[in-house]
């Protein structure tokens, strides 16, 4: 949930706050003069400088962590168990209206047929046009909102004769299942976040 992430991600915030600090303790120490003057402004300088980039730094650290975080609580909410993950229901029109299956999912099952075609080579450059042309496929399937995933599996094997054996079917699924679960759950979140 919304409330978990930002409950996960509130831990960087003490770091934040110090680097703050720093930063304003030496921009404080800059406007007092010291001996030398022109020295001493420049030393202060350097000090403001070095505590505005930590303070920086801090910030984009606990940016990164809250989305580890984030992105870990969609992660474990998301079925193991390949027959609950199957019949786990989706959002259709959240799908529709992220553009989920033309920005995150074809590209994703490009890369993952790619692989399969090469038997697993994760080392060629781009998907084969024979890869990309199985992807479409597979994207016009799922845009046909499969009340659950085992419908993918008997395509994929079955009807089409892509997969050879209905584990390779159903383990090419999975994969397919928990990134259109994902993806779903982020943009479900996001939306709850900005407050839509």
């Amino acid at each position: 949930t919304a409330g978990t992430a930002g409950a996960a991600g509130g831990g960087g915030g003490g770091d934040i706050a110090t680097a703050i600090a720093a930063a304003a303790a030496a921009a404080a120490a800059a406007a007092v003069p010291k001996g030398g003057g022109t020295t001493a402004s420049h030393s202060g300088a350097r000090a403001v400088g070095a505590a505005a980039a930590k303070a920086k730094a801090g910030i984009a650290a606990a940016t990164v962590k809250a989305e580890q975080d984030r992105a870990a609580t969609i992660i474990s909410s998301i079925p193991t168990d390949t027959q609950a993950l199957f019949t786990v229901p989706i959002d259709w029109d959240d799908v529709e209206q992220a553009n989920i299956l033309k920005d995150r999912l074809a590209p994703f099952l490009e890369k993952k047929v790619s692989e399969y075609l090469t038997g697993g080579d994760t080392k060629s450059a781009l998907p084969s046009d024979d890869a990309k042309e199985m992807a479409e496929e597979i994207v016009g399937e799922v845009s046909k909102r499969p009340a659950d995933a085992s419908s993918l599996v008997t395509y994929l094997h079955e009807e089409t004769g892509v997969m050879e054996t209905a584990s390779e079917a159903e383990g090419f699924v999975v994969k397919l299942w928990r990134m259109l679960l994902y993806e779903v759950k982020s943009y479900q979140l996001m939306r709850h976040e900005l407050g839509k």
